[in-house]
């Protein structure tokens, strides 16, 4: 999932959309799912671009600073 479509609230459409997808192909081919029906992922609560800095994060970014 997209932090855009997480974002603008699309996340609903799209899982409802992957959800109809699984079950047409678990209709057409329930070994390939091995006879159970596909889930689609659990949308995350939070997703980014740019994770905020962490201390962790901040500690490598100072050890490690990119050089140009």
């Amino acid at each position: 999932m997209t932090p855009a479509a997480v974002h603008y609230g699309h996340h609903q459409a799209i899982t409802e959309a992957r959800a109809l997808t699984f079950s047409a192909a678990f209709d057409l081919h329930p070994l390939r799912c091995k006879g159970r029906l596909p889930q689609p992922l659990r949308v995350p609560d939070k997703v980014y671009i740019n994770p905020p800095l962490t201390e962790e994060t901040t500690a490598i970014v100072i050890a490690n600073p990119k050089t140009h």
